[in-house]
């Protein structure tokens, strides 16, 4: 049965717009290894001026979309902002906090946006795909979410799929890498 409340067409254009917006970041992270070497140095010494010229490499019309950067150096957060005073809009990729600082692998990193690209690719071409995402985080149908997700992400590195308050987050796991590592789609308040 599907959710016909204004707040599910909202969010799933909001993870629409950002996966559209975010896809060719992901892309060259994906196929650039220097460049996704660049970007992870830059996430590990929270280097947000740097960070800026990378994403505008791959997004020039990032500050036009009013899109901003966060990073803490474990993970980084690309905001959109929402409609109203609705709050921000994250997709975010981070170790999780309290394992460990100042750590973040380009290898790991280039392995997730590989991973994520046909699922990233189906949230901003299908209307339908990104509701039903958005369906499942609301009515908090877990096993629906995680179907939808791992239809799209085919990785044996991807632990979990969880929805979060307002959002969803992808767990991923290295073999080389002791820590794990999560991409997430998220409202945040202000």
């Amino acid at each position: 049965m599907r959710t016909h409340h204004p707040r599910v067409h909202v969010a799933s254009l909001l993870l629409q717009k950002t996966a559209r917006i975010t896809l060719p970041f992901y892309r060259k992270i994906a196929n650039d290894p220097l460049y996704g070497q660049r970007w992870s140095a830059a996430v590990r010494n929270a280097d947000l001026d740097q960070m800026n010229r990378l994403i505008k490499q791959t997004i020039p019309r990032f500050d036009r979309h009013q899109f901003a950067l966060g990073v803490n150096g474990i993970g980084y957060f690309i905001d959109a902002p929402t409609p109203g005073q609705l709050g921000i809009f994250t997709n975010s990729t981070a170790i999780p906090p309290g394992k460990v600082q100042f750590h973040f692998s380009a290898k790991a990193h280039r392995l997730i946006a590989n991973a994520i690209q046909p699922l990233y690719e189906g949230i901003s071409s299908n209307a339908l795909f990104s509701k039903t995402i958005v369906e499942a985080i609301f009515r908090k149908e877990t096993r629906i979410l995680n179907q939808v997700i791992r239809s799209k992400v085919d990785s044996p590195n991807l632990q979990m799929v969880a929805i979060m308050p307002y959002g969803f987050r992808l767990r991923f796991k290295f073999p080389f890498d002791k820590y794990p590592y999560d991409n997430a789609f998220f409202l945040a308040f202000p």
